[in-house]
């Protein structure tokens, strides 16, 4: 072959996991590692998923794919970050949860109903056979450990007591893309235009990118996150995965300074709206946001530009989204939150799997050397390092060695089959 381009062409998609897909691909294959060519449409990450989402990362799915992908990528930032470090780091640059900021506060996902309690019951058993440090909380245990919460409609409450959190994922994005540079990968700062097949439509030959530079490839992966439907498409295959806007918003509570703020979880009400500290302890500023409901959730165009893009999340405005849909919830869930001041927001895209939302990861079943691992609907930062892993091992060794991903591979997707996750935020 004429070794490997990952075709990893976004505007707004998760940046991570291409680039760990480089690096494990480099890392993993010794003497024998492909060459890898990174395509990146927006080297700044203006528009990057990875760069512009709340760095989360937590245990708490319904489906165990999910829990095993973000359980190995914290043990990753914890036990093996100095893999990615600069080889002249000091000991901090070296120590993962230093390195990235790691703020091991935990998701705190509340339930209303009995039926959300339910799920949570069925999650948490899941949960804990895997090894997950989740518990959970009654309304008084709930009420006492979180005094600052409206508890009183709350019947349960799952709490990941260690190993999840937030990162600084900008400062894990470029390490491992200096790493995997030094390791060997390529990056291209272009656009990919075209998808070359060889006659028979069964293989891809190559890419073309957008200057005319056609790069030959024994594999292609299409890692391009919220724009990888548009890339699949170019190769002759339905993906249904496309950008669908999102908003994050900055929000500062004076009542909340102080001892109140020092540790508050990733908390997702009933309603889907969620927050979270942002910054130091203390300080009383918050980030906060929902997913809109599926009837006024704004798809974008895939076919934008990076300026473009960039462009429509500085101008598109979200003051009525806030006042209507998040801020009546916050000043219900934490009183306190019933006087706060806005003092910025920030938009992006998930890269939305409309038939389950949930990844689509390997082979394509006709096109074997065509590899997904996109549709991550949100999810693709705190699972990128250890499914770049798995799709380099598939990639190098005809099988996933580390976490089985069979199951999100694209023949339900071909079958109209979804795999449903219970935990979407």
């Amino acid at each position: 072959t004429a070794g490997l381009a990952m075709a990893w062409w976004r505007a707004a998609g998760g940046g991570l996991v291409g680039t760990f897909t480089a690096f494990w691909l480099r890392a993993l294959g010794g003497a024998n590692a492909p060459s890898v060519t990174v395509v990146e449409r927006d080297p700044r990450y203006r528009t990057a998923s990875s760069v512009l989402s709340c760095g989360g990362l937590r245990q708490q799915f319904s489906l165990v794919e999910n829990i095993r992908l973000s359980m190995a990528s914290m043990r990753f930032i914890k036990n093996d970050y100095h893999q990615i470090a600069a080889p002249d780091a000091d000991a901090d640059d070296r120590h993962g949860p230093k390195r990235v900021g790691l703020a091991e506060e935990g998701y705190l996902f509340l339930a209303g109903s009995e039926a959300g309690a339910q799920t949570l019951r069925e999650n948490h058993a899941l949960q804990v056979s895997e090894g997950a440090t989740v518990s959970l909380l009654d309304r008084e245990t709930l009420a006492a450990q979180f005094p600052f919460l409206h508890c009183e409609d709350i019947l349960l409450a799952g709490f990941g007591t260690a190993n999840e959190g937030w990162i600084d994922a900008y400062t894990m994005l470029m390490d491992a893309r200096r790493k995997a540079t030094e390791l060997g990968a390529t990056f291209v700062a272009s656009t990919v235009e075209n998808v070359r097949l060889n006659a028979s439509g069964e293989r891809v030959q190559g890419i073309t990118l957008a200057d005319g530079t056609e790069i030959d490839c024994g594999t292609m992966v299409n890692a391009a996150g919220a724009w990888s439907g548009r890339l699949a498409s170019m190769a002759g295959i339905h993906l249904p995965v496309e950008p669908r806007l999102r908003h994050v918003f900055s929000i500062h509570c004076r009542a909340l300074e102080g001892d109140m703020s020092l540790r508050c979880p990733l908390t997702v009400d009933p309603s889907g709206v969620y927050f979270r500290r942002d910054g130091r302890p203390r300080t009383g500023r918050y980030i906060c946001g929902v997913s809109p409901e599926e009837e006024e959730d704004i798809v974008l165009d895939p076919a934008m530009t990076a300026d473009d893009l960039a462009a429509e999340f500085q101008h598109r405005s979200a003051h009525d989204f806030f006042q209507d849909r998040v801020w009546p919830v916050l000043a219900e869930r934490v009183p306190a939150f019933g006087e706060l001041k806005v003092t910025g927001s920030w938009a992006g895209c998930y890269d939305i799997n409309s038939l389950d939302h949930n990844a689509v990861i390997g082979p394509h079943p006709d096109k074997s050397n065509f590899v997904f691992a996109s549709g991550f609907s949100g999810h693709g930062m705190q699972m990128s390092l250890s499914t770049g892993r798995a799709v380099a091992e598939h990639i190098l060794f005809s099988e996933y060695r580390s976490i089985d991903l069979s199951r999100f591979g694209y023949d339900r997707i071909a079958k109209n089959e979804p795999i449903l996750e219970r935990n979407i935020v």
